[in-house]
């Protein structure tokens, strides 16, 4: 059922067995897995079913020239609204530790989230044929050629990735319906949650208090909590549930906020060619994109974070370094490049690069002292991002580029300045929000354990891509969504 907070009685309790805090990704999906259950659910939803401007200001928060307030949005569907549809599981090595990424891996492995990623796909509207779920590089390789693509040679230092697209799945309008028809299941719409109260010890949660913008508030109880917001909210509510914990929920070892983290992409760059392999330009087949990357091994030999390489047609030509002037490739000019590739044509490919970003303490959400239109603290983001992401590019281009010559494709010239470290070099970034209260067995080193639960407190519970330790290249948003689906499977059997 959809309500309005604004009809909610004042000073009222609204009672359910789960209370989700969010209605984007994860927290319809969640909705969706308990609809039908014996459980009862309320969801509460800051803002309505299409974009306000008074509630969109909530989004507002201070930063260093991150762009906070247009990367969420608030209401029914969250960001799925604007999402791009870019879809692929995590790579296993993601999972893994990688001392050169990071100090922790995940507290789960690659078999543990397979068969969540094929419902996932399902609900993200996949295709079933191919396989939707399907990511083996192997199996893309077969099928791209089946298809007539020709495909650059795999070795032990380049491989290809596939990424599937979404149509993309609006969620908010999507599963309205059905949200609406689910006798047990109340979504609650201009309702802000505006913090957690535990008991003394901070063990649980009892009570949520709920506020509109007009002024209606109420209460919010249940037997388990999940927070279904972003990487942006999640440790912002957590901050604010200060009334047990002066440094907030879940922060005991000051995790909660920290490790902030999005993708970096954009044109670095320019491949000219003769003919390049149709499979990694820009147009979409198959409801699919294959992209260049490095192998497990050579990431670990080179000590790199993942990159992931793909192009564009028809860029202009221009000046700048090449990836091939130290590989031993043969450097003819532009003029015998154009003869010996393309039998007198070339042509321009624009060079994108998706790469991962390292995880950092001090890249962090914090409170600030402005308060926004409910008497709340906004967040402030403090973002860092390491040197190693753009060293990471520049030495994955060079590589990259070396097998483009030994293949004979064309030759790719690198549009990143060697001169100056100290500047984002790359300054395009994926809006996706990760990291702040990150996954792991140890709550000295995580905020939520392998469960998804806070750590320390036996009711609460957290559906973001905010618990990524870390994300390879990857888009979050399948991975959240399969996480969901986990997430929801474990709250039914505690229930039950």
């Amino acid at each position: 059922m959809l309500i309005d907070a604004h009809d909610v009685p004042r000073d009222s309790v609204l009672d359910a067995d789960v209370l989700i805090i969010g209605a984007g990704a994860a927290g319809i999906t969640l909705a969706r897995a308990l609809a039908g259950t014996r459980a009862t659910a309320i969801v509460l939803e800051s803002g309505g079913l299409d974009e306000e401007d008074a509630t969109q200001q909530l989004a507002h928060g201070l930063s260093d020239g991150y762009p906070v307030d247009v990367t969420r949005l608030r209401y029914f569907g969250g960001t799925t609204n604007h999402w791009g549809g870019w879809c692929r599981a995590f790579d296993p090595w993601v999972f893994e530790r990688r001392p050169w990424v990071a100090d922790v891996g995940w507290p789960i492995g690659p078999s543990e989230l397979a068969p969540w990623y094929r419902q996932a796909a399902a609900v993200v509207e996949l295709p079933s044929h191919p396989p939707g779920w399907t990511w083996d590089w192997a199996y893309w390789r077969r099928q791209l050629r089946r298809w007539g693509f020709a495909l650059l040679p795999d070795n032990d230092v380049t491989t290809g990735a596939v990424f599937r697209f979404s149509p993309p799945t609006r969620f908010g309008t999507k599963y309205r319906a059905e949200l609406r028809a689910a006798r047990n299941v109340n979504v609650v719409l201009h309702a802000n949650a505006l913090e957690l109260r535990t008991d003394a010890a901070a063990a649980h949660v009892t009570e949520v208090p709920v506020a509109t913008l007009a002024g209606n508030r109420f209460l919010a109880r249940s037997r388990i909590v999940v927070l279904a917001v972003g990487g942006l909210e999640v440790p912002r509510i957590l901050l604010l549930s200060d009334s047990t914990r002066s440094a907030g929920l879940g922060n005991d070892h000051d995790l909660v906020g920290r490790y902030f983290m999005d993708h970096v992409e954009g044109s670095v760059g320019t491949l000219e060619i003769g003919a390049l392999p149709a499979a990694y330009m820009g147009g979409v087949f198959g409801n699919a994109r294959a992209m260049v990357g490095l192998t497990p091994a050579a990431m670990e030999r080179e000590q790199l974070l993942a990159c992931a390489v793909t192009f564009d047609a028809d860029t202009k030509l221009g000046v700048g370094r090449y990836a091939d002037r130290d590989s031993g490739v043969t450097a003819a000019d532009v003029g015998t490049l154009r003869t010996g590739l393309g039998g007198g044509s070339s042509h321009a490919a624009d060079v994108l690069v998706r790469a991962e970003p390292k995880p950092q303490s001090d890249s962090r959400v914090v409170l600030s002292g402005e308060r926004d239109a409910l008497g709340q603290r906004r967040l402030e983001l403090r973002y860092a991002r390491s040197p190693a992401v753009e060293s990471s590019i520049r030495r994955t281009l060079e590589l990259v580029g070396r097998e483009l010559g030994r293949a004979g494709v064309g030759r790719l010239r690198i549009d990143l300045d060697d001169t100056d470290k100290t500047r984002y070099e790359v300054p395009t970034i994926g809006f996706h929000l990760m990291g702040t209260t990150r996954m792991a067995a140890d709550p000295k080193q995580g905020v939520v354990d392998a469960d998804l639960r806070v750590h320390g407190t036996d009711n609460l519970y957290v559906a973001s891509s905010s618990v990524f330790p870390t994300v390879g290249y990857t888009n979050p948003t399948l991975t959240i969504v399969a996480l969901t689906l986990r997430l929801a499977e474990h709250l039914t059997g505690r229930l039950r």
